[in-house]
């Protein structure tokens, strides 16, 4: 078992895995069941508009919606529309 201060482990356990060669810390591939939620195409065009709006105003690059932390966040706001699994990744 790993852990880190901030509670992300991604980055650490692929150090080891790919430095270290400590193979036993490669997790299964367990594959989550996406949600068939649905969102509505005005709803879904509303939160493009204000994720661009947002990339532009803050000056940010399109990549931060990939990154972990915002993944996680986007989960909550928007249940359904990513998998947990997809929250976590890195």
């Amino acid at each position: 078992r790993i852990s880190t201060n901030n509670g992300s482990t991604s980055t650490l356990r692929r150090h080891l895995i790919l430095k270290h060669k400590l193979k036993d810390l490669i997790l299964p591939n367990i594959k989550t069941k996406r949600s068939t939620l649905s969102m509505d195409r005005i709803r879904k065009q509303q939160l493009h508009n204000l994720s661009v709006d947002c990339i532009v105003r803050d000056s940010r690059t399109f990549n931060d919606f990939e990154k972990p932390g915002i993944k996680r966040l986007l989960q909550e706001f928007i249940p359904g529309k990513l998998s947990k699994s997809d929250a976590s990744a890195s």
